[in-house]
C-alpha cells in the first residue's frame, strides 16, 4: 500500500509478473470456431506472453480428424484425449494444450473449418514481436508459431493456398533484405522455409547468418540488432535439425581462408632477415630489410587497430563474417620506405576475400534437401 498526502492508503499496483500469474489463473476467454462444435480446446495455459492470453476454442473433433492424422489418433486413437464425457453428464470434451500458441491454432482452426476469409494474406514485418498489426494480416513471429504447430500436428499440406504468398511476401520485405531494421527477426526464418518447403529461400537464409552471425565467448551464435543488442540465435526458437551446428561449420570455414594468408604473412615477417627473402614481398632490391621492417609496423599496427592482432585462430573470432572482411580490405600493409609503394605484406588480399565469400556453400546436406523437397511437394512450392 502506498500512503497518500491525506493519510489514506492507495493500492500499489500488480507487477508485470502478478499480471501474468493473474493471467494463467484466470479462465481463459472463449471463441466458437464451430457453433455445433462438440469440442473444447484450451490452448496456452503454460505460455506468459501478455498479448496471447489462453483461448478455449469450440470446434468439430470429425474436422480435426479429417485434417490431421495427428488430431485423429488423439481424439479416437485411445489416448486420454480421446475420453468424451458421457452426453448426460452435461460437461463438455475438452483438451488442453497447454504450451500452443493461441492466436497460431486460432489459424489453423480457421483453415480446417473453412474460414478462409480469416486467413491473413499480408504479413506485417514492421509488427513483428509487437501486438500492433495491420487488420488482416499476420506478422513473422506468429508465422513462425503456426508453422510450429502445422507441423506438430502433421498438417502442412492445409497452408498451401498461403504458402507461396507469404515466401515471396519474406523474400521481396523481410529481414534478408536491404534496410530491414530489425535483424534479429531472421532467427524465425529458417524454420518458416523449413516447414513451408522453399529450398531456395533456405539456402539463401542459411548464408545470411554464415556471413553476418558472431559470436559470444562461449562460441554461441548471436545476431546483433539495432534496438536489442547481441540476441543469441535460436534461443527460444525452433530451428531445423542440426541447424546451429551447420551454420557454426560453415561460418568458420568461410573465416579460415581470410586468416591464413594474415597469419601467414605475420609469420613471414617475424622471421630472421636470413629467411625471409625467398617469398620477395619487397619488390624492389635494395633496402629489403628495412622494407620489411615498415610492412611489418605497419601491418601490427593497422590490425591491432582492427583488433586482429594477434591473429586470431577462426573458432577465437567473434565478429561477423563480413565484418572481418571489411576489416581486413581495409588494412594497410604497405611498406612505407621511399620508392617501396608497391611493397605489401597482403598481396591479393581482395581476391582472397572475395573468393572466400563467393564460396559460402549453397549446398545444402541431403537431409534438408529431401525434407524440403518432401514439404514443398505439400505446399505447392515444387511446382
Amino acid at each position: 500500500m502506498a500512503m497518500d498526502v491525506d493519510g489514506t492508503e492507495t493500492p500499489t499496483p500488480p507487477s508485470s509478473a502478478q499480471l501474468s500469474e493473474f493471467t494463467r489463473q484466470s479462465k481463459p476467454s472463449r471463441i466458437v470456431i464451430d457453433p455445433e462444435g462438440d469440442l473444447c480446446l484450451t490452448v496456452g495455459e503454460e505460455r506468459v506472453e501478455e498479448d496471447d492470453p489462453p483461448v478455449t476454442f469450440l470446434v468439430c473433433s470429425k474436422t480435426m480428424a479429417r485434417t490431421s492424422p495427428v488430431w485423429k489418433r488423439m481424439l479416437y486413437g485411445g489416448f486420454a484425449e480421446s475420453v468424451q464425457p458421457k452426453s448426460a453428464s452435461g460437461k463438455e470434451w475438452i483438451v488442453s494444450l497447454p504450451e500452443d500458441h493461441p492466436q497460431a491454432v486460432q489459424t489453423l482452426l480457421n483453415i480446417m473449418h473453412g474460414y478462409f476469409d480469416k486467413i491473413p494474406l499480408v504479413i506485417d514485418f514492421s509488427a513483428t514481436g509487437t501486438s500492433e498489426k495491420a487488420m488482416g494480416s499476420i506478422d513473422l513471429y506468429h508465422l513462425y508459431c503456426l508453422t510450429v504447430v502445422t507441423d506438430k500436428y502433421d498438417c502442412t499440406r492445409i497452408i498451401r493456398p498461403w504458402a507461396k504468398g507469404w515466401t515471396t511476401s519474406i523474400a521481396t520485405n523481410g529481414p534478408l533484405t536491404n534496410g530491414y531494421s530489425k535483424s534479429s527477426d531472421a532467427q524465425y526464418l529458417p524454420w518458416i522455409f523449413w516447414e513451408l518447403g522453399d529450398v531456395a529461400m533456405f539456402r539463401e537464409t542459411a548464408k545470411h547468418l554464415i556471413l553476418n552471425c558472431t559470436t559470444n565467448s562461449e562460441g554461441e551464435l548471436q545476431l546483433q540488432s539495432e534496438s536489442e543488442g547481441a540476441v543469441p540465435l535460436f534461443g527460444c526458437i525452433i530451428e531445423p535439425p542440426d541447424f546451429s551446428t551447420f551454420v557454426r561449420n560453415r561460418r568458420l570455414k568461410v573465416i579460415e581462408p581470410m586468416l591464413k594468408p594474415v597469419q601467414d604473412a605475420a609469420e613471414h615477417l617475424l622471421q630472421k632477415e636470413d629467411e625471409i627473402k625467398h617469398k620477395r614481398l619487397c619488390k624492389m632490391k635494395n633496402r629489403e630489410s628495412i622494407c620489411y621492417a615498415t610492412m611489418l609496423g605497419v601491418t601490427c599496427r593497422s590490425l591491432t587497430h582492427d583488433h586482429l592482432w594477434p591473429v586470431p585462430r577462426p573458432e577465437e573470432l567473434h565478429i561477423s563474417t563480413l565484418q572481418l572482411a571489411y576489416r581486413l580490405l581495409f588494412t594497410d600493409s604497405r611498406s612505407r620506405l621511399p620508392n617501396h609503394e608497391d611493397c605489401f605484406a597482403l598481396t591479393n588480399i581482395e581476391q582472397i576475400i572475395k573468393k572466400s565469400l563467393g564460396d559460402v556453400s549453397s549446398q545444402l546436406a541431403g537431409s534438408y534437401t529431401q525434407h524440403l523437397q518432401a514439404q514443398a511437394d505439400k505446399t505447392g512450392l515444387s511446382s
